[in-house]
């Protein structure tokens, strides 16, 4: 049972041999056109989100609804449940930073070392849907190879910084559109191949967002959701965010 829970805090490569023609840069500049533009979204930072879907509990699949307020790159509030067994497993995820709360059916937790590095990751990468900081001066970005996501071709780079591990994203290259990241998962299980595919993109306040999300560790899906509500905000009340050693 901690397994899943741990599992589903984390809420938020098949490739070829063939390296990307185009330069990453170009890549990067291609998708923020294509997700509405340097402007909006820089501008629109905040959202407000409804979803349901599954997550593998042990090999199971677990029914979740989860409602999402945050504010890129490192704000969120996630609140659900997850529902195994006939049992509902209410969580609450508070992120600021580097500083988070984390409370299962009204009890805070303490995370494990590792679970704590796949939250904080999963938030890093996260703060990428933005897709604009990705050209800030802090990250290196080189070509990675070509992959085929959900049936098309789709171009990448490898997204580097000094104190982190690397992340690999892919964009559709017809549409230019994010379609999928790949990296290493420190989980409570031991270091795994994480992919996160977003696929279904509609169009919200003018910003392309991805409707439909499947997540897989080392090939096996561990959680597949989808967005019945969407909103974007240009900011989000910072109380929503406070935690408790703020």
């Amino acid at each position: 049972m901690r397994t899943l829970v741990l599992a589903a805090i984390a809420i938020l490569t098949a490739t070829t041999s063939t390296w990307a023609a185009d330069e990453p840069k170009a890549i990067i500049e291609k998708a923020i056109k294509a997700h509405g533009g340097a402007d909006k979204l820089n501008k629109l930072l905040g959202y407000k989100a409804t979803m349901k879907g599954t997550i593998d509990a042990m090999g199971n699949a677990a029914e979740m609804n989860v409602k999402i307020v945050g504010q890129h790159p490192d704000m969120s509030k996630a609140e659900g449940t997850v529902s195994v067994g006939g049992q509902d497993i209410m969580i609450l995820q508070i992120a600021n930073g580097k500083k988070f709360d984390i409370t299962i059916n009204g009890m805070k937790i303490d995370l494990p070392d590792d679970a704590k590095d796949d939250v904080e990751f999963a938030l890093y990468t996260a703060g990428f849907m933005q897709i604009t900081p990705l050209l800030k001066p802090e990250f290196t970005l080189t070509a990675a190879p070509d992959a085929d996501v959900d049936g098309k071709p789709a171009t990448g780079v490898v997204v580097s910084r000094k104190d982190t591990r690397d992340l690999a994203i892919h964009f559709d290259k017809k549409t230019g559109l994010m379609v999928r990241m790949s990296y290493k998962a420190k989980t409570p299980n031991g270091e795994v191949n994480r992919e996160k595919t977003f696929l279904d993109y509609k169009a919200v306040s003018g910003l392309q967002v991805s409707h439909h999300s499947i997540t897989k560790d080392d090939v096996k899906t561990t959680q597949e959701l989808t967005l019945s509500e969407y909103e974007v905000l240009e900011k989000v009340d910072a109380a929503e965010f406070k935690t408790k050693d703020d």
